[in-house]
């Protein structure tokens, strides 16, 4: 590693946020606390948006940290749906094809 810091990707929610002159935008975000607890373990934080085209980005990453959020959309699994169940499919195909990928290796 070369001395540099292991750089650990953490998955990240697109939802609708406002700030400064952006208002109600759609914005990859993750709470902080993720960012804040990789670097206070020596590592430098990247923050990975939804994307189920590949995991190429594996190859550029020491770690994957599945931030937690919505629920899994049961169909996932093998369970009917509940309206009740607040799932994010491009979240849930973004981080399977991240997990199966690193799994994998």
């Amino acid at each position: 590693m070369s001395g540099r810091r292991p750089v650990i990707g953490i998955t990240a929610y697109v939802e609708p946020a406002g700030w400064a002159v952006w208002r109600d935008v759609p914005a990859t975000l993750v709470p902080h606390a993720y960012v804040r607890s990789v670097t206070a373990a020596g590592g430098r934080a990247v923050v990975l948006p939804p994307d189920d085209a590949d995991a190429d980005v594996l190859g550029l990453l020491d770690g994957l940290l599945l931030a937690g959020g919505a629920d899994v959309g049961p169909e996932r699994y093998g369970e009917p749906s509940d309206p009740r169940t607040e799932s994010r499919p491009d979240r849930d195909a973004g981080e399977v094809t991240l997990l199966t990928a690193a799994l994998a290796a």
